[in-house]
């Protein structure tokens, strides 16, 4: 199967040819990215990365989810929740903990972008589809 080739030349993080390669492995082994898994594994900061999985989901080659998770289990989350849905309405119950909450500031959020297709190559070229 032909790779689908997009075109993030406009990126500037990305030039760089060994972070470029480095997000092209993610894309590769994973069916599913998340923003701080994009900066970690590729050294760029939160805005080319956030850039580029917009870019998928614009392109609709992702399905973008906001992941809420409670202060109490930081690493369960409690929700996947479409980006479209917006941020959770209060109160709402930690099926983890099974505590009520009520105040936006025992919640923290992160985003998923599920990939759609598993032949997506990033490249810097002028002849990407």
């Amino acid at each position: 199967m032909e790779s689908i080739k997009i075109d993030i030349g406009f990126i500037p993080c990305f030039q760089d040819p060994e972070k470029l390669s480095r997000l092209n492995h993610l894309i590769k082994v994973n069916s599913d990215l998340m923003l701080h898994q994009v900066m970690a594994g590729t050294g760029c900061s939160i805005d080319p990365s956030f850039q580029v999985l917009l870019l998928l989901y614009d392109l609709d080659y992702a399905d973008p989810f906001i992941v809420v998770y409670h202060v109490s289990e930081p690493n369960e989350p409690i929700q996947f929740r479409p980006l479209l849905e917006g941020f959770p309405e209060l109160p709402l119950e930690c099926p983890h903990c099974d505590e009520e909450i009520t105040d936006r500031t025992e919640l923290r959020y992160d985003f998923l972008f599920q990939l759609k297709a598993d032949n997506i190559e990033m490249v810097i070229s002028t002849d990407a589809e």
